[in-house]
């Protein structure tokens, strides 16, 4: 009781009545408090923060995103602001800002990064720090823990080419955000036509409150290539990416807008560990805040590379709601359905065999009966090297 008496005397007499309240149900009940003193709020054991994560096949799920504006560029509300509701409104594990290149300065760059670090805390909430590469010939990129930003202003960084090689001088991680919507010069990304670069994990797939079917259900850039989208566009010509997506928020209701998701596999939720998640692409695309999704082939998690042959696929999914599963369906370099199964459970654990093609990648997209659907990242096939 020492303790708590120490921590009392720093606090008003409204807030001091509400801690001696939960104290005694501490003492008579068993049950846990976190005092937040940066927030000055007391949050309870029923709160999202102290949710049970849900597990799937040996990893956590971690739900959050990367792609979100402030008053730094032309959104509304202060970084603190951003990372606070973030945290205690939405309830997300994860969370990143990435404000237009061309509003960024040393000081405003150096204000996001130590906000980001005020709110991180391992175990807790995850928080990461970044910018969006604006270009309206070559697209939009978000890019995130890097030590510097750049902008499509400068010389050395105003195509895409160029910004590839700055990203390759960083420690850091991209992604491709709403494809075809910066397209009005026909050299959105270069349609993918460049030389890979390994630091673009992902490519969103939903953005702010469009689904799916702006993002995903299109041509993409090309014609006669079996009706394949953006995502498949970028597969194909060899660039590694997962299935992402971005709340891309302007009017500061970070995550709280919408269900959608980026979806994490991780051991922990700390940012060394979602980070190699998410170089390894082991993360997902959900509409449905909650479902948790696993896809492996010879044993491997999405992200990972397999040899061709016969193998083993293994596709796990449930709902934190219990909301039913209808379909899924698996995907190949081709864009061909391999596979459709149909299901009416809110628990989905299948295991089938596959004749993987050397080369190949194969994807999988879930669907519930409420509409939502999620869509995973490949499963890469390698040719022996």
């Amino acid at each position: 009781m020492k303790n708590y008496y120490r921590c009392l005397k720093s606090f008003s007499i409204g807030t001091l009545c509400w801690i001696l309240i939960f104290i005694a149900m501490n003492l008579f009940t068993g049950c846990t408090i976190t005092l937040d003193v940066s927030d000055k709020l007391i949050e309870s054991p029923v709160d999202s923060l102290h949710r049970k994560y849900q597990i799937i096949n040996n990893y956590f799920v971690y739900y959050g995103n990367f792609h979100n504006h402030s008053n730094i560029s032309d959104g509304t509300g202060t970084p603190d602001d951003a990372y606070k509701y973030a945290k205690n409104r939405a309830g997300l594990d994860f969370f990143g800002l990435s404000d237009h290149d061309g509003y960024l300065n040393d000081s405003n760059w150096n204000l996001v990064k130590s906000v980001a670090d005020l709110y991180n805390a391992d175990g807790i909430f995850t928080t990461f720090w970044g910018f969006e590469w604006t270009s309206s010939c070559y697209g939009h990129i978000t890019v995130v823990n890097s030590d510097a930003f750049c902008m499509t202003t400068n010389p050395e960084t105003e195509n895409f080419q160029q910004f590839c090689s700055w990203l390759n001088r960083k420690n850091c991680f991209a992604i491709f955000n709403h494809p075809g919507r910066q397209n009005g010069c026909g050299t959105e990304f270069n349609h993918f036509n460049s030389a890979i670069c390994e630091k673009i994990v992902g490519m969103e797939l939903w953005n702010k409150s469009d689904g799916f079917s702006n993002y995903y259900y299109n041509d993409g850039y090309d014609s006669n290539d079996n009706k394949k989208g953006f995502f498949d566009e970028a597969l194909t010509k060899g660039w590694k990416i997962g299935a992402a997506g971005g709340f891309d928020n302007h009017t500061a209701t970070w995550g709280t807008s919408d269900d959608f998701r980026v979806a994490i596999l991780a051991k922990k939720l700390t940012r060394e560990d979602l980070v190699s998640a998410l170089k390894a692409r082991r993360f997902y695309s959900t509409l449905d805040k909650n479902l948790a999704l696993s896809f492996t082939i010879a044993g491997q998690e999405m992200g990972a590379k397999v040899p061709g042959g016969i193998n083993t696929l293994q596709i796990q999914a449930s709902d934190e709601d219990a909301e039913k599963f209808s379909e899924i369906i698996l995907f190949d370099r081709n864009h061909s359905m391999r596979r459709t199964w149909k299901f009416d459970s809110d628990i989905v654990n299948l295991t089938d065999t596959l004749y993987t093609n050397n080369n190949d990648y194969y994807y999988v997209k879930v669907k519930q009966v409420d509409g939502d659907e999620a869509i995973s990242s490949p499963v890469w096939v390698s040719n022996g090297k």
